[in-house]
C-alpha cells in the first residue's frame, strides 16, 4: 500500500523545495520505490510502500539538509587535446605534456565563479602499472593545477577518465596544458581521445 508523507514548507531550511533535486536525492538514498514529489502548499512525498522506521529517519535527514536549490549545468565549449593513442614514457615526478589549448573563458561565461573545466578521455595500463593526469592553467601568474586524477591499474583494458576540475577558471587568456605521468615503477601507460570542455553551473532556486 502506498504512503504519502507530508512536510510543511517551514520544515526546509530555506523554506524552498527544489522538487527535481529532492526527488533525485530520495531515489539515491532510499530503497523503497518513490512515486513522486509534489508541491501543493506543502511538500508531498509518495512512496509505493510504507517506509521502514530507518528509511523515515533517512528521509527526515534529507529534508533537513535540503537547501531548495538545484544546479543547471550548461555546456559552452570543447577542444580536442589528443585523438590517437599516445604511450607515456616519463615517470614520477616528471610530467609529459600530451596537448594544450589557448582560450579566454570569460568570452563564454560572464560569472567565472560559476565555471569549471572538465576533462574526459581513455587510458590503459599493464597489470601492476598506474599513473596520473592533470590540467595546468597558465597565462596568469602563478601557474595553477586546476584538476588531477589518479589512473588506477586497468590490466591492459581501456578505461575512462572523467575529471571535473577542482577550481573555477581565472580571468584572462590562458593556456590549458594536459600532462600525464607514470607512477614510480610503472612502465606502460597509454592515453587517447582526450578533450577538455568548459561548463557553467547555474543555481536554480526551488519554490
Amino acid at each position: 500500500m502506498s504512503e504519502i508523507i507530508v512536510y510543511s514548507r517551514a520544515t526546509f531550511p530555506n523554506q524552498l523545495v527544489s522538487v527535481g533535486k529532492l526527488d533525485q536525492d530520495i531515489r539515491v538514498a532510499i530503497a523503497t520505490p518513490l512515486l513522486g514529489v509534489t508541491m501543493n502548499g506543502e511538500c508531498l512525498i509518495e512512496f509505493a510502500l510504507s517506509l521502514s522506521s530507518d528509511e523515515k529517519t533517512v528521509l527526515d535527514g534529507l529534508v533537513a539538509a535540503h537547501l531548495g536549490v538545484d544546479t543547471l549545468v550548461r555546456f559552452h565549449a570543447s577542444s580536442t587535446i589528443l585523438s590517437t593513442a599516445k604511450i607515456i614514457a616519463v615517470t614520477e615526478p616528471l610530467w609529459e605534456v600530451i596537448g594544450e589549448v589557448v582560450t579566454n573563458p570569460s568570452f563564454f561565461i560572464q560569472d567565472l565563479a560559476k565555471s569549471k573545466g572538465r576533462l574526459v578521455g581513455q587510458y590503459k595500463t599493464l597489470p601492476g602499472n598506474t599513473g596520473a593526469v592533470r590540467v595546468v592553467e597558465s597565462g596568469v601568474s602563478p601557474e595553477l593545477v586546476v584538476g588531477s586524477f589518479n589512473l588506477p591499474d586497468t590490466a591492459g583494458a581501456w578505461s575512462f577518465v572523467k575529471l571535473l576540475m577542482a577550481v573555477p577558471v581565472r580571468l584572462g587568456d590562458h593556456v590549458y596544458r594536459v600532462e600525464v605521468q607514470n607512477a614510480i615503477g610503472s612502465v606502460s601507460l597509454e592515453i587517447k581521445a582526450v578533450s577538455v570542455s568548459l561548463l557553467e553551473f547555474i543555481p536554480v532556486p526551488g519554490v
